[in-house]
């Protein structure tokens, strides 16, 4: 090491090098030989350590505690350069690679804000280490412990513990990982990839491809991929899980007493475990799945998904198919357990998925669940005891079916079987009921079957029957059914859009849904069509987007109007029409294709785009003044409506009045939103509002009209000069969410884990309306989710409120 005095106290420097020999920084700039040495130099929350490539072994014990690095304060740590070229990182290029040789972790992080990027992680092992549930040794190559972690472009490999082979989270809210490869970590209870324990608002983000490209084998418990344990609000966006093992739960990803997980954009393939071969909810709710795969996994019982004893479930534009639930496995793509209920499965193609009960899907004692615009199709039962190669609903299950295909599935058996017992007449409970609406049955020998005289309740209503031998067996009650050709493109192949001719059109009963599977509208003519597809003739799809929430009377604000040609012949002779409130008028108009008007003295806008051809579009931008004299706080809508040859569709936005002004202290700068000003102010200050503000808007994963993270005063019932003293009488200060939110959400979540101390909040002389906590999430304990603090809410903060 050199220059190692240079690194202690306020030392002026902001960045510090590391090579594997401690030569090659800038001239003057201090350089360390150990990756230990530079983090100790750190003395400010914003410093960085840039790290040249190299191999970086060995370790260090600091209360018997045994890694490579310890990290015990706010810093970057950054790897990936070239020795004598510290501009440009590339860790691809420029691999640093960090290996304890399996004697100890990789990192330990605790407090601060702490970066890990471009780092490649080896052989950490978390041996005599404990740290995790009762006591078990965790975190094999990263530990982190009350710390917001973010780790970037590193690969976290053949780590070893009992839970979080490759890292162990606790107490880590608001972590994140950003393209990161976590390759064969092997865990002997949970997590092989990551366990996460009592840490919320997770982010797996950007095409991460995590918990195992190679797979990680949770030998005991579960999640081969990811355990999350008690930690809520956690995201996957664009992730990649492959080819993980659990001996028991969740193969790619398992989620214990732990809410509102959500995945979107994301491939799970070839995982496996006994119960949810890729994702088990257990004892938890609120999975949102969309615009993912979930294929090829394997497991006894949900081989693609288990839901447990959890609601409120979301699984929607997601292709599950090819999942296998082996031997007398229930469920090959989803299975509902434990009372798993109230769960919507939407726009989901289901296809050539395998169990002894519930080919695509299995219920057992799962209430109130729908399926809607879904394709039921090639899936099998593997046992000619085995029932429901479609669906098994049994054991006082409710499933409801609106506009979903079935079709092909295991020829000589039923699609769908209602009864009170699993497959075989084993564990009989209470009777099971279905609801089936606007389907399209196809190619099967039974339709349905319920058994007859257990008490099962089956109700279908507009029910195409094609190639259907028996299309119902057993007691159940049938109206407005449709003989004739479905017409699909190509079944074989798995393309169930219908063609032109198909007995399915316009034969669908009012449904409510206004999408088909592939998102094009219902209808797209005069009539809605069986099934999960709408046939595709000219239709109109209408978007209008207001430039805010909220406007400031007496000035102009823009909406935006897009009519778009969303079935598959080209809409003609279009006439789209915008109306404005009362209160705003239009000023200019311009449109991207045909001609756009003013009319009515500027009460609304007309579009004449000519013909669309399908998925093209028009886009007007209308620019309306909002009156002075407009009530405060009102509704303003834009009404459009959109009329072509054989079709017609309409859409409304709203925003609202505001009149709101804030400064800060003294300084006459104006903001006109509350939440500028807080971020302009340092703590300590003071906030100065005027007047009426409107309406919730979205930050993180808040909406709030102020979010406080410092030391403020909020102060109303100022009048337009900010004039001293302030009277709430004579100058009523409103601030009013309108129902989209908090008013006021003070944070503290920061200062009390960091700091050792919550701060402070005043707030004085406001109106504090509309406020909901509703979807907010106020986390009361590690396993109690509740919606707290409508109004406002202190969140390990002190708080006044007064007048």
């Amino acid at each position: 090491m050199t220059l190692a005095a240079r690194g202690q106290g306020p030392d002026g420097y902001a960045t510090y090098y590391v090579t594997p020999d401690g030569m090659g920084a800038p001239p003057g700039q201090p350089a360390f030989s150990s990756v230990q040495d530079a983090v100790d130099a750190v003395d400010d929350p914003g410093d960085l350590i840039k790290v040249a490539e190299g191999n970086y072994y060995g370790y260090v014990t600091t209360d018997s505690l045994k890694q490579c690095v310890l990290i015990r304060k706010s810093l970057t740590l950054r790897g990936g350069y070239a020795t004598g070229d510290w501009d440009a990182w590339d860790p691809d290029a420029h691999v640093v690679k960090m290996d304890p040789k399996g004697y100890a972790r990789t990192f330990y992080v605790t407090g601060g804000r702490v970066a890990i990027e471009g780092i490649r992680m080896y052989n950490g092992r978390a041996d005599g280490q404990g740290g995790g549930p009762s006591g078990r040794n965790a975190g094999g190559n990263i530990y982190a412990v009350n710390s917001r972690l973010a780790v970037r472009r590193c690969q976290i490999i053949n780590g070893y513990a009992q839970d979080g082979a490759g890292v162990y989270l606790t107490g880590c809210s608001r972590s994140r990982f950003e393209d990161t490869l976590f390759h064969n970590n092997i865990a002997v209870e949970n997590g092989a990839g990551l366990f996460a324990y009592d840490s919320h608002r997770l982010v797996f983000e950007r095409d991460t491809f995590m918990f195992g490209t190679s797979g990680g084998t949770a030998k005991g418990y579960g999640g081969g991929g990811c355990h999350l344990e008690r930690s809520h609000l956690s995201r996957f966006d664009g992730c990649i899980f492959r080819n993980n093992t659990a001996h028991n739960i969740g193969g790619a990803l398992d989620v214990m007493y732990s809410s509102y997980v959500t995945v979107t954009n994301s491939e799970v393939y070839s995982n496996s475990s006994s119960w949810g071969g890729a994702i088990m909810m257990d004892v938890s709710s609120a999975l949102t799945l969309t615009r993912s795969n979930v294929y090829n996994n394997s497991g006894n019982r949900g081989a693609g998904i288990v839901l447990w004893s959890g609601s409120n479930h979301l699984i929607e534009d997601c292709r599950l198919t090819g999942n296998n639930a082996g031997g007398g496995g229930w469920g090959g793509a989803i299975c509902f357990d434990g009372n798993s209920h109230n769960s919507r499965i939407a726009n989901c193609v289901i296809n050539s998925n395998k169990a002894y009960g519930g080919g695509g899907v299995f219920l057992w004692n799962g209430r109130n669940n729908v399926f809607e615009n879904c394709i039921f199709g090639a899936n099998t039962v593997t046992n000619a005891t085995g029932s429901g190669s479609a669906l098994h609903i049994c054991y006082g299950s409710q499933a409801t079916l609106r506009h979903c295909t079935i079709a092909r599935n295991t020829v000589t058996q039923e699609s769908v079987h209602v009864t009170t017992s699993t497959p075989g007449g084993t564990n009989a409970g209470s009777p099971a009921s279905a609801l089936i609406t606007d389907t399209i049955f196809t190619s099967q020998t039974i339709g349905v079957l319920t058994e007859t005289g257990e008490g099962n309740t089956v109700t279908m209503d507009h029910i195409l029957w094609d190639d259907v031998a028996m299309p119902t067996v057993g007691e159940i009650s049938r109206a407005n059914d449709f003989f004739g050709d479905s017409r699909f493109a190509d079944a074989p192949n798995g393309d169930f859009h219908i063609l032109p001719g198909s007995a399915a059109i316009d034969n669908a009963a009012y449904s409510g849904l206004a999408r088909d599977i592939d998102g094009d509208p219902r209808p797209m003519d005069r009539g809605l069509d069986l099934g999960a597809d709408e046939y595709g003739v000219a239709g109109l799809g209408v978007m209008v987007e207001p430039f805010d929430i909220a406007t400031h009377v007496g000035t102009l604000t823009t909406w935006t109007v897009t009519v778009l040609c969303a079935g598959d012949a080209t809409a003609t002779d279009i006439v789209a029409t915008m109306t404005l409130d009362d209160y705003q008028t239009a000023q200019f108009a311009t449109a991207t294709a045909g001609v756009c008007e003013i009319i009515d003295g500027g009460r609304g806008v007309r579009l004449l785009p000519g013909d669309l051809a399908p998925d093209t579009s028009a886009t007007v931008t209308l620019t309306a003044l909002t009156a002075p004299e407009a009530p405060l706080l009102r509704a303003m809508p834009l009404v459009a409506v959109s009329n072509a040859d054989g079709t017609s569709n309409s859409a409304v936005g709203v925003m609202y009045s505001e009149n709101c002004r804030a400064r800060v202290n003294d300084d006459p700068t104006d903001y006109t939103r509350v939440q500028d000003a807080i971020d302009a102010a340092q703590p300590g200050d003071m906030v100065k509002i005027f007047g009426a503000a409107a309406g919730a808007r979205a930050r993180g994963d808040t909406s709030q009209i102020a979010l406080v993270e410092k030391s403020l005063i909020l102060r109303g019932g100022y009048d337009s000069d900010f004039t001293e003293p302030p009277d709430p009488m004579a100058n009523p200060t409103r601030l009013d969410a309108l129902g989209m939110g908090r008013v006021v959400f003070v944070a503290g979540e920061e200062a009390a884990v960091w700091q050792g101390a919550p701060f402070a909040v005043a707030i004085e002389n406001l109106t504090i309306a509309g406020g909901t906590a509703g979807g907010q999430f106020g986390l009361v304990s590690a396993n109690v989710l509740r919606d707290l603090g409508g109004g406002v809410l202190f969140d390990r903060a002190d708080g006044r409120v007064e007048n």
